[in-house]
């Protein structure tokens, strides 16, 4: 009767294996989650020293940790740290294996947990919320499969008539025919059926997904490698450039000494001199104020141009009473740029 029933249920099990995976071959339509066996992974670019803070990209990284001087004299600060590229989240594929029933069991995660990165409880959860997902996925699908109520009635059993079950053996160890039909069902001499009439379709779906796991983790860890070796030219770039503008932030003081120095040194007599720094000018002034004489020089420097706008005011005494001024004459004013 089995022998005769048999392609009767393997093509049951074929059309039920059909709907899942879309082929009785290799399973490659088999429906799982984006992203499946990938989402463990994270990559951040790591200070080796210093506080040892993470990023997940260059970008991020303060320009005082790249060699950008901080602070102004005495207290100028000029910090390079070391930084390198992690990938945390691996998990080791080949370590992960499944059961003859094609399902990945909570001892074969436990297992590949062991083998795969093991930084901090934070990841290795995530390894272990990924794989969960995918014996969860492959469970679904065979579920789905053996859930068909063909299948059900090919593998869990019918009542056969003419078919006796033993009675359980006696003291003697002796077992005789009882009068209770012999189902199909279960295991051992007191059944006939086929239970492990999905157990290569199972299997199959297994593969597939595990499969389709380690293909969307290849393909995020080579992504990821390329942002590594981006990220390894950012910074590089960044050092540099960091570094270019501490010689133009020196080249400007000594520009904007100069500039002010230009007018402090412009008069004889320095009643006065004052400097004045914004965001993005400086001024230096030194003026005179003679009873029949006024000069007043002032200089601006720009700081992203790194130019000095020079200007003198001269205003003489038209006509003296005495010892004094009585009248001023008109105010005159020239000035001169200087690129530096």
């Amino acid at each position: 009767i089995d022998n005769n029933m048999m392609q009767y249920c393997q093509n049951a099990a074929n059309e039920a294996m059909i709907k899942v995976c879309g082929d009785t071959e290799n399973c490659n339509g088999l429906a799982v989650d984006d992203g499946i066996g990938a989402r463990s992974l994270e990559y951040k670019i790591c200070e080796k020293t210093g506080d040892k803070t993470c990023y997940t990209n260059v970008a991020q990284i303060p320009d005082s940790k790249l060699g950008r001087a901080t602070g102004e004299g005495e207290n100028q600060k000029n910090y390079t740290a070391i930084f390198t590229p992690q990938i945390y989240g691996r998990i080791a594929w080949d370590v992960l294996d499944f059961d003859d029933n094609g399902q990945i069991t909570d001892e074969n995660i436990a297992k590949a947990i062991s083998a795969s990165d093991k930084s901090n409880k934070e990841i290795e959860n995530k390894i272990n919320s990924e794989l969960k997902v995918l014996q969860n996925s492959i469970n679904a699908a065979i579920n789905t499969i053996e859930a068909d109520p063909t299948v059900i009635y090919c593998k869990t059993g019918r009542t056969v008539q003419g078919m006796k079950k033993l009675d359980d053996a006696d003291e003697n160890g002796q077992r005789m025919l009882s009068s209770k039909r012999k189902d199909f069902g279960g295991t051992g001499n007191d059944f006939a059926r086929f239970p492990q009439l999905t157990q290569q379709t199972n299997q199959l779906i297994a593969v597939a997904a595990v499969a389709a796991a380690k293909n969307n983790y290849a393909k995020k860890y080579d992504e990821m490698e390329k942002d590594i070796a981006n990220d390894m030219i950012a910074l590089a770039e960044r050092n540099a450039k960091a570094l270019g503008e501490n010689q133009l932030d020196a080249r400007r003081e000594a520009a904007r000494q100069s500039c002010v120095n230009y007018a402090a040194n412009a008069s004889l007599d320095k009643n006065t001199q004052e400097w004045d720094s914004t965001e993005n000018k400086l001024v230096g002034s030194s003026s005179v104020n003679e009873r029949s004489y006024k000069e007043t020089v002032t200089s601006t420097f720009n700081w992203e141009t790194l130019i000095c706008h020079r200007c003198t005011r001269k205003q003489a005494c038209a006509k003296m009473k005495g010892k004094n001024c009585r009248t001023w004459g008109e105010v005159t004013e020239s000035c001169t740029d200087i690129q530096f």
